[in-house]
């Protein structure tokens, strides 16, 4: 006896089917590749942002040194003066010459703090209420500007604790 079987024939893969899987599998290498870049970016910006943060908070630590050392080194520098800390052959000094720091800029300025005279509150040098100034106490502003041209600031009131 002989059996005649049907034959089926299994299509292979149509040209519609290849171009449709192509592109779903482009469309989500160009989506993986842009969302990394954007994250990359991020990641960067966000590197610049935690050194500024350190350099900010070095630059007034710079700032409590001298005042450490003693108080007439920052007393006899002038009030907004723009100012550039460095580190030099083991320490630190505050100079005029512009330095940078890994592409960072760097400035401290110092301001008068007046106090009102009724209650020795701190006031602002532009305020109409009675005021004397405080010799003892300075406004210190430290700002960084980032190689992206960002710029953070960071004040912090110095008051002549050692009477030095």
């Amino acid at each position: 006896m002989i059996f005649l079987e049907k034959t089926k024939y299994k299509s292979g893969v149509t040209l519609l089917e290849t171009v449709i899987a192509i592109s779903v599998i482009s469309l989500v290498l160009i989506s993986t590749v842009s969302t990394l870049q954007f994250f990359l970016k991020r990641g960067l910006a966000h590197t610049e942002q935690i050194q500024s943060s350190f350099l900010l908070e070095e630059g007034i630590e710079v700032v409590r040194f001298f005042r450490d050392n003693t108080w007439s080194d920052i007393g006899d520098l002038l009030v907004d003066t723009t100012y550039y800390p460095a580190f030099d052959v083991g320490s630190w000094e505050i100079t005029t010459t512009p330095t940078t720091t890994n592409s960072f800029t760097r400035t401290v300025t110092f301001s008068d703090v007046y106090r009102k005279d009724s209650d020795d509150r701190i006031v602002a040098s532009t305020s109409p209420e009675a005021k004397t100034l405080d010799p003892d106490t300075i406004l210190v502003s430290v700002k960084v500007i980032s190689p992206s041209l960002i710029e953070a600031k960071l004040e912090a009131y110095m008051t002549n604790l050692l009477n030095n």
